[in-house]
């Protein structure tokens, strides 16, 4: 596997009308820098107790939770709660095909959370393995990346990808009534997403 310098995550959620696609950009080296404690004891944490990558993907997200509240670092403006998972789901958008047949449409994680989009197994199963992804890519060294990265998205069933989340979407084949072309995005943006 080629690791590339930035490799964003994309999360396929198989659907009876098509594939959903969750695309996650990691966490930036300022947020890493005012959260490393934090990421540092929840790696540890789910590789102490045996998690690894069976269920540190499913208990990432809660790890990272409990965690922070052991620290007394959940709440408030600046604690993990409205800092790092704040962060982490504006980094994260939800690609689904366009209801009317041709296209994409690219959401917010956070504005799918209030739509009747992903069930809350999916949601809680697709943000743990988002924040699982952020403590190895984040915490492991970079000769060991490429090692990590593969078990996870053998295990995960994810893939890598050093696209951002416009050209992913732009990738993406679009149906259309004589078969498949590039693809187009309607994209709805919320006040936290950039």
């Amino acid at each position: 596997m080629l690791i590339d310098r930035k490799l964003n995550l994309v999360v396929p959620i198989e659907r009876e009308h098509g594939t959903i696609y969750v695309h996650s950009t990691p966490i930036g080296r300022e947020v890493f820098d005012s959260y490393f404690i934090i990421l540092g004891m929840a790696h540890s944490q789910i590789f102490k107790r045996g998690m690894d990558f069976v269920g540190g993907p499913r208990l990432a997200a809660k790890m990272i939770e409990h965690v922070a509240r052991q620290e007394r670092a959940w709440e408030g403006p600046t604690g993990v709660e409205n800092g790092l998972m704040a962060e982490i789901k504006r980094l994260t958008n939800v690609l689904m095909p366009s209801p009317q047949g041709s296209g994409w449409t690219m959401l917010p994680l956070d504005v799918v959370a209030t739509m009747d989009v992903l069930t809350e197994d999916e949601y809680a199963e697709t943000l743990g393995v988002i924040c699982f992804f952020t403590l190895v890519s984040a915490m492991t060294l970079k000769k060991q990346r490429p090692s990590f990265l593969s078990m996870m998205t053998g295990f995960c069933q994810v893939q890598t990808t050093s696209l951002d989340c416009s050209e992913f979407v732009n990738s993406l084949p679009t149906s259309t009534g004589t078969g498949s072309s590039a693809g187009t995005a309607t994209v709805v943006v919320s006040s936290g997403t950039s």
